[in-house]
């Protein structure tokens, strides 16, 4: 009962099934410290576990309810402990906090994968003056027994003000996974869209095929991509980020049903800018051709019927579809390959914008105030 209003007052949920006891419970005893109804016993009547090895037996044998209650009563040290193997086990991320000056918690700090220690006791305890010889504690004394159980620790924080440092440390953690993630999707993405540009180059519906410039593929996968990819690992986190509750470290396979959404997105980030260079390839190479060779598009490509009429309007499609292309390599063709590779890599640009927030519209926010380096 004393536990969960203090749950309460932390925003923890206090509500039907939101805690275990890790005190074990034998069969038929009562038990005074539990938390009782007007009807039933809600704990028992919810048929949560008791104890570590409960818990333990209940995760083998029934579900993994244990595992997402926000709230666990009439812990100690040991159980304490226990109970980061537990998570440790099922390979969940444990970041524990503590007070550095316990010696009690050296284990659970020890056990843990990130563990935060903070020193109350240096802001609590009158220090003795230098030069006097006196039985009060000195600060390098106060540190020393700190540092006995924090020794495991990753981050040692003096003072309780520094508490409120936690939650910032744990934002930029998070945003900075993200942004990782957003940096290694994005890289990804870029490739599978040179993979697509790439293979559409032989399917194009202009009989001459465009050829991919060799030292524009390198500067787009050497050069442009892990520089946007880099630039991306800066975006800072979005401001009601902490909100949101991360996923569990569970490993599952992506069902077609269940992720048609994150499929169907990424497909189309991909998609698009490797589609688009295509249709503008077959505009550039009509119009350089009349501009390069237009003797050559007369007397090959148009109908000699009308061919002074032709001329006049300068049409598009017959140039696209002359026979007379399919082996011709002039100035005309192989600048509009380049043209096509230079959209390619404008429309990666432009595409990289979507990985900046991810789940939020563009329109929300300009993408270049969340990161300048982008």
């Amino acid at each position: 009962r004393r536990t969960k209003e203090l749950a309460s007052q932390m925003g923890l949920d206090v509500a039907w099934n939101c805690c275990i006891s890790l005190r074990p419970l034998e069969e038929g005893a009562d038990d005074n410290f539990r938390m009782t109804s007007n009807y039933a016993d809600w704990d028992v009547n919810a048929k949560l576990p008791h104890g570590v090895e409960d818990v333990k037996r209940h995760l083998e044998e029934v579900d993994n309810v244990p595992l997402l209650v926000s709230l666990y009563t009439d812990v100690s040290k040991k159980t304490t402990a226990e109970m980061v193997d537990v998570f440790q086990d099922y390979n969940d991320t444990v970041l524990a906090v503590g007070l550095s000056h316990l010696p009690g918690n050296q284990k659970v700090f020890f056990g843990s994968d990130i563990a935060i220690g903070v020193d109350v006791l240096s802001e609590e305890v009158s220090f003795a003056e230098e030069g006097k010889d006196c039985d009060t504690l000195m600060p390098s004394e106060v540190a020393f027994v700190s540092s006995i159980s924090t020794w495991s620790s990753s981050i040692n924080l003096v003072g309780s003000q520094a508490m409120y440092h936690i939650l910032e440390i744990i934002r930029i953690g998070r945003s900075s996974l993200e942004a990782a993630v957003t940096s290694v999707g994005f890289f990804f993405t870029g490739c599978l869209s040179y993979c697509i540009f790439a293979v559409l180059c032989p399917c194009t519906v202009a009989t001459s095929v465009p050829i991919i410039p060799p030292l524009g593929s390198f500067v787009y996968n050497q050069v442009i991509l892990p520089m946007i990819g880099l630039s991306l690992a800066f975006t800072d986190g979005s401001n009601e980020f902490m909100s949101r509750v991360p996923s569990k470290n569970e490993s599952f396979r992506y069902s077609w049903r269940g992720s048609r959404r994150i499929y169907f997105n990424g497909l189309l980030r991909a998609f698009l800018p490797a589609v688009v260079p295509h249709f503008l390839y077959l505009i550039a190479l009509g119009e350089l051709m009349w501009k390069f060779d237009p003797q050559f598009v007369a007397e090959k490509c148009l109908l000699s019927s009308n061919n002074s009429e032709q001329v006049a309007r300068r049409p598009l499609s017959p140039v696209i579809r002359c026979e007379a292309l399919r082996n011709y390599r002039g100035d005309a063709t192989e600048s509009a390959s380049v043209i096509m590779l230079a959209s390619l890599i404008l429309c990666t640009c432009v595409a990289s914008a979507s990985f900046v927030f991810r789940t939020e519209l563009i329109r929300s926010e300009p993408p270049w105030k969340r990161n300048h380096m982008w």
